[in-house]
């Protein structure tokens, strides 16, 4: 079965189960979602988490992390020490705003930053049809898009 074929199945199911059925049949081989790799996650995000990260002023007014509220670490767990050293690392203090936006639900705008703002709604778990959609998700379904027009 080519990419369209299962696209063309995928947009004519009308039921979580057959959406499940469709993709147990593929052979995705190494492109198999892993889930030693990406466990599930069993948590969610409120909106009201985020007013209370806010509140702490651990939230920038932008959404960022705001280094000032961590940099001492006195209010923070080890995990939370160990996570932020990470993403401070990584130079990501600044990735978060999309993101707050899909966990608080607020109208996002901005064309950068779509996949971490989906996330985010899939992290506040405030609709059971939010899918977690990356970069990859993203292209394909341009490229069918583009071709069903041509």
């Amino acid at each position: 079965m080519n990419c369209k074929d299962i696209i063309f199945e995928i947009q004519n199911t009308n039921s979580i189960e057959n959406l499940q059925r469709i993709f147990e049949n593929l052979d995705l081989g190494k492109n198999k979602f892993d889930e030693n790799k990406y466990p599930n996650l069993d948590f969610e995000i409120s909106k009201e988490e985020i007013v209370n990260l806010e509140n702490k002023n651990a939230l920038g007014t932008q959404g960022n992390l705001n280094h000032e509220y961590f940099k001492d670490g006195k209010n923070l767990t080890a995990i939370e020490k160990l996570l932020y050293s990470y993403i401070w690392k990584r130079g990501e203090l600044n990735r978060f705003p999309s993101m707050i936006c899909g966990i608080k639900g607020d109208n996002y705008t901005l064309r950068t930053g779509q996949v971490l703002n989906q996330f985010g709604k899939y992290l506040s778990k405030e609709s059971v049809n939010e899918p977690i959609v990356d970069q990859h998700v993203i292209r394909a379904f341009t490229s069918f898009i583009v071709s069903k027009d041509l």
